[in-house]
Formats: C-alpha cells, structure tokens, sequence
C-alpha cells in the first residue's frame, strides 16, 4: 500500500473510531447526569463529599501502580503477537489482586485520616473494583490499536447502564452511599466479564514470557513513576480540600467533579482510543505528514473539550435550578471555577497522548511533578485570600504550569503548541467569564431559561467553529 493510500485509510479509521466514541461519550455524560440526578434526591449532599475522598482514594492506588499496559500494547511492535498480550493481560490480573489487598489493609487509616470511619466499609466494598478491572481482557486495549471500537463502546454504555441501575435501586432501597460504590463495582464487572466475549482477538491465557515482561517494563517505568506523581499532582489538592471544607461544601465540590467529568473523560477517552493510537499509526505509516496531522487534530480536540467545558459552565445555573432542590445550589460556583481549572487538565492530557508518541515518558513526570509541588501551595495560599473561590484559581494556575513543561518537551521533538494553547486558553478564559453572564441579568423564570440557552449555544458554537472541518470529516462517510 502507498504512503498516500495508508493515510487515507489511517483517516478513514480515525474518522469511524471519533464518531463513535463521541457517541459513546456523549451517552454517557447523559446517562451519568441522569443518575446524579436521581441519586441527588434520593440521597444527601454530604454522601457525594464521602464519595470525594473514597474515590482519591481508589483513584490513588490505581494510578500508584500503573505500568503502561494499555499504551504498550498499543505502541509495541509486538502488540498483536499472542505471547506478549497474554503476558500484558496476566500482569494485569496480578495487579489487580495486588491493589484489591491494598485496599482492605489501608481503608481504615485512611479513614482515620480523615476521622470518618465510614469511609472504611465503602473501600472494603470498592475494593471489588479494581479486581475486576483486572480481568479485562488485553483485547480491551488492541481494539484501540486497531481502532475497531463498535464493540468496545457498545458494551462501555451497557456495563455503565447496569452500574446505574444498581445504583439507583440500592439508593432507593437502602438511602445510603454504598450505593455510588457498589454501581461501580457492577459497571467494571460487566465491562470485564463482556470483553472476553465480545471483542475480536486471539485466545487469552496466563503467561508469563521474559521477553514480554523486559518490554512492558522498559516502556512501563517511566509510565509507572508519571502516574504516581500524577496522582499527587491532581489529586493533593482534593485530599487537602477533605481536610479544610465541611462535610457539605466537599458534597458540592464531589457533584461539581461529577459533572466536570462529562468533560475529562470525553477527553480521556478520544485522547485515549482514538488520537493516540491514531498519532501512533501515523507514525508508523506517514512519518511526513505526521507532525502536521498531530498538530490539527490536537487543536480540533482543545475546541472541543472548550466547547463542552464552556456547555457546562453556561448550562450549570438552569441545570440546578430545574433538577436539583435547594440544598444543592451552593454547586452553581464550584462548578464553573472547576471548568476552569479542568482546561489545564485538557492541555495537558492531549500534550501527553502526544509525548507518548514520541516514546517520551519522562515529559509528562517532570510534568506532573511540577504540579505535585506547586499545587499545594498555591492553592492553600488562594484558600487563605479567597476561600474556596481562591483555592480552584490556585490549582487551575498549577495545572498550566506542567501543561507549559509539556509544551518546551514537545518542542525539542518539533511540535509546536506553545502558541496554539496560549491562543486558545486565552479564549477559553474569556468565553468561560461570558458563560455566567445571564446569571448576572435582572431575568427569572423562562426569560432567562431562554436568555441562558440562546447565549450557551452561541458560546459553544463559537468553541467549535474553528474545528469545523475537522468535525465535519469525522461525520462525514469514509
């Protein structure tokens, strides 16, 4: 096959693989926001704050000890030879014991931390998660290499609408928050269990090969260290907020994370399975054009991940004021400031799918170091100034200055984003200020539903102009 044809077909896959997890995601965030919803009423605002902390918590040790197995299955030469992935898929497994133990000898003095004994039984109960996370199958990654992801997206919705239907029904049963923890037992049980049945690939067994593993390890280190850090970068901050706010205001912040994570991972998710298997590709098929295929759909991803954040801001105030009862509009704040923080997340998922690609792991650690260190301070300094208003501005400033280290590593491979992200943060700020401007209106009641849906859709449709064409590729048919 010529250069010209691989990369048409390489476009043709990409433009399949985005469409679908676009509507993967898209399913998803409504399906997710349906259930905060419900769960809001049936619940109380303190068990979306517990929740907070049990998920740093389970998040921590997953990040604590990831070694790259889905990003080395889809970069090694080797990823479609059965020996390596069954190695890849037995590492996984013992991992995902190795975490399930941790978790049921560490929930009492994390509880203890935070003296909230509660917390414990809910990570006992958690602890089911990564175990079955575990069990998924290799194929689970291949599939992104291959960038075949029907399937794949269609069993995501289905585990996420059984772990919904669980944990509805043990909210309405019971009232308690063991049910935000036993849905998501359910959602990975039903993802692992489906893709040993429903995703093409060569026979899995346990294995163990030399060769496998000198890789896996080789490209999984620096994973492995960048993760760790990474947990301390993004996470330190929410870890300090458990120990400053009431159980109330770290409710609010837990259904503002909630929502802001339609955004993260959206983005995760493309960044994941569709941009970096296809850079990864191009790499391998188009070296010319390589550099400029990454630098245009990098752009498009940021104009939509603005275009959502800025959805979310605009849509907040008539989200709350229509499904939500009284006690949770103290959320309307916290959810705009943390759009704004999570655009230097954005900038720095994209930036490191794209130092990945370059086999430069040790970017996205010096990176996220930097967040681990100035995180804390600046935002216990913007708590002690300005509440918690002063805390979310502190961590959005961190996250820009490890999305700025990504930014210089990516220019010594001859990617140049500097420019681009400042442009565009700059018009994500503005756009984010002009998000909450209705509510600052003399307006109630339908008028400024009204006011509020006309000038959200205008500000998101500004987002996405600038990634027309590359949306329009996307839908349009191969």
């Amino acid at each position: 096959m010529s250069q010209a044809a691989a990369g048409q077909a390489l476009v043709g896959k990409a433009r399949r693989s985005g469409l679908f997890v676009v509507l993967q995601r898209v399913s998803a965030g409504l399906l997710r926001l349906t259930a905060n919803i419900i769960l809001a009423e049936l619940l109380f605002p303190e068990a979306f704050g517990l929740m907070v902390l049990v998920n740093i918590f389970l998040m921590g040790l997953n990040l604590f000890s990831d070694t790259g197995i889905g990003p080395s299955l889809v970069r090694s030469q080797r990823g479609e030879e059965a020996a390596f992935y069954s190695t890849a898929w037995t590492v996984q497994m013992l991992r995902g014991l190795l975490l399930a133990c941790l978790c049921l000898l560490l929930a009492h003095p994390y509880a203890a931390l935070f003296d909230k004994p509660q917390i414990a039984g809910l990570i006992m109960v958690g602890a089911l998660s990564p175990l079955a996370a575990g069990l998924r199958s290799p194929h689970w990654f291949t599939a992104d290499r291959r960038q075949t992801l029907g399937r794949k997206v269609a069993l995501e919705l289905v585990g996420q609408f059984c772990g919904i239907l669980v944990m509805v029904a043990w909210a309405w049963k019971y009232g308690t928050v063991t049910a935000l923890v036993v849905g998501g037992v359910i959602q990975n049980a039903v993802v692992a269990l489906g893709s040993h049945f429903v995703l093409p690939g060569g026979r899995v067994r346990p294995q163990l090969e030399r060769a496998a593993m000198r890789e896996l390890y080789g490209f999984g280190r620096w994973i492995f260290a960048s993760t760790a850090i990474n947990f301390l970068a993004m996470q330190s901050d929410r870890l300090l907020l458990g120990g400053l706010l009431n159980g109330f205001w770290l409710g609010m912040v837990g259904l503002g994370l909630g929502l802001i994570s339609i955004c993260t991972q959206f983005v995760q998710g493309l960044s994941a399975s569709v941009v970096f298997p296809t850079w990864m590709n191009s790499q391998r098929l188009d070296p010319e054009a390589h550099h400029a295929r990454m630098q245009r759909s990098r752009y498009a991803l940021q104009c939509i991940a603005m275009a959502v954040l800025v959805g979310i801001a605009a849509g907040a105030p008539a989200l709350f004021r229509l499904f939500y009862d009284d006690r949770y509009q103290g959320a309307i704040p916290v959810v705009q400031l943390l759009c704004l923080a999570t655009w230097f997340s954005t900038l720095t998922v994209t930036s490191t799918a794209a130092a990945l690609v370059f086999g430069d792991s040790r970017a996205t650690t010096r990176s996220n170091f930097l967040v681990f260190l100035s995180k804390i301070p600046l935002s216990y300094a913007g708590y002690l100034l300005l509440d918690l208003v002063g805390f979310l501005l502190g961590a959005a400033l961190a996250n820009l200055l490890g999305a700025r280290v990504l930014a210089r590593a990516l220019r010594e491979h001859g990617l140049q984003i500097q420019a681009s992200d400042r442009d565009q943060s700059l018009l994500a700020v503005l756009y984010l200020e002009l998000a909450i401007l209705p509510m600052v209106l003399p307006l109630s009641g339908w008028t400024l539903l009204g006011v509020e849906f006309v000038w959200g859709a205008a500000l998101v449709g500004a987002c996405l102009w600038p990634a027309r064409e590359f949306l329009r590729k996307m839908v349009k048919r191969s």
